[in-house]
């Protein structure tokens, strides 16, 4: 159960298509903005249409990069929370994720800068931008603590502030950070709960963090919960017995014994059949009932895995594109029509949407 290899394919894949976006995000826009975008000779491609256009949804991934996340760093911590390391396993998970996270974070920008000290660095960058860097081949000392700046601003999560940088990328690695600070603190401070409690509890905090607009801790919050989510059913499936069908109708024929208990030896073998076939009435009932539960699971999956990948599929136009438009209507007052938050925010309940979809879909396409 801690490692779930359907969810570490979503994650190459989301990987896959931000990296792929990334070579040609600066040169070719019409794939990254909807088919109605203006103007239309620039547009109206069938790559800028769902289903195609999740291939060019690199903010969309981020977002998946969360709630992936939020159940990645989770799982491990739930199963160890009874036990008497559980404190020492959490300081360990806290300190490893600064390095996970900041020592690729520091080579590569490290790297950028000495390259753009040698004016080997010739992207196009905002000129506000640029008057904040030295000059190439000059002060070797400022490059170094320009850099050291930089790394400050990335770690500091508390008054967190993007500056900008060389690399553009990077400005997930602070988001990921916070997202997985408030992760530990909840599995901390709620270790004490009741699982029911935690259950209930979790969707409300992470509604509450999406309407205030911090979609970053709503898709870590929504991670833990479906890790929470799924630890429960581990704990459920290996706390039940295995059951005999044969043998426990043995034991329940006793509910339709006749109260007259004299009657002849011989009758027996005629009350005995009945008995079993009103068992099998009760138990061909029973797997009606839950073939229909599992009928209707699978539908409820497959609508929402489909809800939440059109999500994803939200175009960087800077507004509600047609096909989107009615979601300012459930759009909260708090969003205060942001496209930096409500976008993120509706692509992040996508994401939320399709993990814990592809979570119910049958065990075939999600073999653990």
């Amino acid at each position: 159960m801690e490692r779930t290899k359907w969810l570490d394919g979503l994650r190459g894949i989301a990987a896959a298509i931000v990296a792929a976006d990334h070579f040609f995000m600066s040169d070719v826009w019409h794939p990254f903005v909807s088919y109605w975008t203006d103007p239309p000779e620039g547009n109206r491609h069938i790559v800028q249409l769902p289903p195609i256009r999740i291939l060019f949804s690199a903010h969309g991934m981020v977002t998946l990069f969360m709630v992936i996340s939020g159940y990645a760093i989770s799982i491990s911590l739930l199963n160890a929370r009874n036990g008497p390391q559980f404190l020492a396993r959490v300081s360990s998970a806290v300190v490893r994720r600064v390095f996970r996270i900041y020592m690729p974070v520091f080579v590569t920008a490290s790297f950028a800068q000495i390259f753009y000290f040698f004016d080997l660095y010739h992207w196009p960058f905002d000129e506000g931008f640029l008057e904040t860097l030295p000059k190439p081949w000059t002060a070797p000392w400022a490059h170094f603590t320009w850099v050291l700046n930089y790394m400050a601003d990335s770690i500091n999560i508390i008054a967190f502030e993007y500056r900008g940088a060389l690399n553009g990328q990077l400005w997930t690695m602070p988001v990921e950070f916070r997202g997985s600070n408030v992760v530990y603190l909840l599995i901390v401070g709620l270790s004490g709960w009741r699982s029911k409690s935690r259950f209930y509890v979790l969707p409300l905090l992470a509604c509450f963090f999406l309407w205030y607009g911090n979609w970053d801790i709503f898709g870590f919050i929504w991670g833990l919960w479906l890790a929470e989510r799924a630890r429960s059913r581990a704990t459920a499936t290996t706390s039940s017995l295995p059951s005999d069908e044969p043998l426990n109708a043995e034991f329940e024929m006793a509910e339709f014994e006749d109260e007259d208990r004299s009657r002849s030896f011989f009758t027996a073998p005629l009350r005995l059949g009945s008995w079993r076939g009103k068992l099998r009435g009760k138990l061909r009932c029973k797997s009606l009932k839950s073939r229909n539960c599992i009928t209707f699971s699978r539908i409820s999956a497959v609508l929402i895995f489909v809800a939440g990948y059109y999500l994803l599929c939200l175009g960087n136009d800077g507004h509600l594109p047609p096909g989107y438009q009615f979601l300012s209507v459930l759009q909260p007052s708090r969003w205060k029509d942001k496209w930096d938050i409500y976008h993120f925010c509706w692509k992040t309940i996508g994401s939320a949407m399709l993990v814990y979809a592809i979570g119910e879909l049958p065990g075939r396409l999600t073999r653990e």
